[in-house]
């Protein structure tokens, strides 16, 4: 299977239609902001990159590696990388968020900001999920009703 393919069954796999929304949403805001596109080759490059990179030593270079690359990923692909580095190489990926959050470097700033974002728009989707905005309704109405 084809890492491109790998990062679709990966998010498809939540069946949490919101989740795929989001990306969805994030991805189209980042062809239109940045023109993110990648090939096959660029994907067998990526793969590559992230097999090695589960299996680094954490130093600060290759934190910085990961970070550079990190940089220019769509969130589709960061987040299953991020995801997936914590899985494969957690102390590396501590190492990863300790830099990016205490750096003043606006690339590592965007970048956590980039994380931050979708992380809180993940939660609001988990939160926001049918079957709860349902129940909402019906507590509201219930409530609704008793006070008239």
């Amino acid at each position: 299977m084809s890492l491109h393919d790998e990062i679709n069954s990966y998010w498809t796999s939540f069946s949490n239609a919101y989740i795929n929304d989001l990306l969805d949403a994030f991805e189209q805001i980042e062809i239109d902001d940045n023109d993110f596109s990648f090939d096959d080759g660029d994907y067998h490059e990526l793969e590559i990159f992230f097999e090695q990179s589960y299996i680094w030593p954490v130093t600060k270079e290759n934190v910085i590696r990961i970070i550079e690359v990190a940089n220019m990923l769509p969130t589709k692909i960061l987040m299953y990388y991020m995801q997936h580095l914590a899985e494969e190489n957690a102390e590396m990926f501590n190492e990863f968020y300790t830099i990016i959050n205490g750096e003043s470097n606006n690339d590592f700033q965007y970048l956590l900001k980039r994380c931050i974002s979708f992380e809180k728009c993940q939660i609001i989707t988990k939160i926001m999920c049918y079957e709860r905005l349902h129940i909402l309704e019906k507590v509201l109405t219930r409530t609704m009703d008793e006070v008239s």
